[in-house]
């Protein structure tokens, strides 16, 4: 793609504000570390990765003006752009074996600069990353690891760089279409073509995550079910979305699962929204132990969007199967449609813990639990997924989460039949261990079997 004129304006204006004059404009992001307040984790427990902290220090220039007017100042403001710039570093962290989140837990902002309508943000920000390793191989030690200290190149200014350069500053995309949404997970700064202005992070692994047995919440599982009798358990809302050829395809492929393996019978809502299903066991007490399964039908229940965010008010279980779109679905975006209840949300999907994990978190924050673990265990891939691969992901985690809920209703001895986040992800892994399932908040889960 040819420079016009319009770039060739904003490649010096950026230039000048990267130089500037003054020593502070000039500064290099400190050394990156301990100076970040706050946790850098997401409680990612898994058999095939494991999770490393690190922190991430670069400069990022952005003109103040748009939706950006008041970059300067605005804290929140700085922060977007903080993310818009990390996730820049997604090609280089998966170059050295790290699959980057592209969502910083916490941010230091070490210096604003100004020149003309171009604000540049020094900042150390906390990450995390996820690496995979043999099944059944133990947790490496920090001093073993590979590439501890890594030096990334990124954009001067990530926002509208696909709008600058086109396919320019992109590889890898054959059979893909590029976009401002999806331009930084092809990012190519080496390429020959690419003369964006770029800076250079420093992305420095602080510490190996310790791996702790914990359990889904199943005593937070237990609620009494209306209108019948001595029965407990939580309501499920499985929401594939559109098939890519046959519109129907995912919403077929989870009804032969729950149908033809677990053996369930399903009726359908009187406007054909969802087909329900009930997963019960009888506990030892004689009391019944259920999972009211409702599968939404994507082409009979109005905007997905929507039916999505109502789900997230109103199911405990919430799974999900389709596209990220590298992100930028909005399924999650909206912190007033969650429940205050405790909620396990499973995105499957592409790398949905890079994408989505930390935005279930940011969602579910309260001032109480500004980590938003508390009520949300969020199932996530760490790699690509197969709308395929769903219904049989799916399976061990309904047939999982009953045993649990059945355990902890029964107790005593008994609650120790109750299988924890690793015999979960465990068997999701069987069906594809490249897809590195694992599941997110949970290392400081309370329940214990008694």
């Amino acid at each position: 793609m040819a420079i016009d004129r319009t770039r060739s304006m904003w490649v010096v204006l950026l230039a000048a504000a990267l130089l500037g004059c003054s020593t502070a404009a000039t500064e290099e992001p400190g050394e990156p570390g301990g100076a970040v307040p706050g946790k850098s984790d997401t409680g990612w427990v898994a058999d095939t990765s494991f999770e490393v902290g690190a922190s991430f220090a670069a400069r990022v220039s952005h003109a103040a003006t748009g939706t950006y007017e008041g970059l300067a100042t605005d804290r929140a403001l700085q922060e977007r752009l903080v993310d818009e710039h990390i996730k820049f570093g997604k090609t280089g962290a998966a170059k050295n074996g790290y699959h980057l989140n592209q969502l910083a837990e916490s941010v230091v902002i070490e210096n604003v600069e100004q020149e003309g309508d171009i604000v540049t943000i020094t900042y150390v920000a906390k990450v995390d990353l996820v690496r995979g390793r043999a099944r059944g191989s133990a947790l490496p030690a920090l001093e073993d690891l590979p590439h501890q200290r890594q030096t990334l190149t990124l954009p001067a200014d990530p926002v509208g760089i696909y709008s600058r350069t086109g396919r320019d500053c992109v590889r890898g995309y054959e059979g893909h279409s590029v976009s401002e949404q999806n331009v930084y997970y092809y990012f190519a700064p080496d390429n020959d073509a690419c003369s964006e202005p770029m800076t250079q992070a420093t992305l420095l692994i602080t510490g190996v995550y310790p791996e702790r047995k914990v359990y889904p919440e199943y005593d937070r599982l237990l609620s009494a079910v209306d209108g019948a009798d001595n029965t407990f358990g939580f309501r499920a809302a499985i929401l594939p979305n559109y098939g890519d050829g046959n519109l129907s395809e995912r919403f077929d492929r989870h009804k032969r699962m729950l149908e033809d393996r677990l053996r369930l019978e399903g009726t359908p809502a009187d406007d054909g929204a969802y087909v329900r299903y009930l997963y019960e066991r009888k506990a030892s007490d004689e009391s019944t132990v259920r999972i009211t399964i409702d599968l939404y039908d994507p082409t009979k229940s109005g905007g997905f969007t929507t039916r999505f965010r109502k789900a997230l008010g109103e199911y405990q279980l919430v799974f999900y199967n389709g596209h990220s779109q590298y992100g930028t679905q909005p399924f999650l975006t909206e912190a007033d449609a969650f429940s205050d209840q405790y909620q396990i949300v499973m995105m499957h999907s592409c790398r949905s813990y890079p994408y989505y994990a930390r935005q279930i978190f940011r969602a579910k924050a309260t001032q109480a639990d500004r980590t938003g673990f508390v009520a949300a265990d969020v199932v996530a891939t760490g790699e690509s997924s197969y709308a395929t691969d769903s219904p049989y992901a799916l399976q061990p985690l309904l047939e999982k989460l009953l045993q649990g809920i059945v355990a902890a209703r029964e107790g005593g001895e008994r609650a120790r039949r109750a299988p924890d986040w690793i015999d979960i992800v465990r068997e999701m892994n069987d069906v594809n261990r490249w897809v590195l399932y694992g599941a997110a908040g949970v290392r400081a889960n309370a329940w214990q079997p008694q």
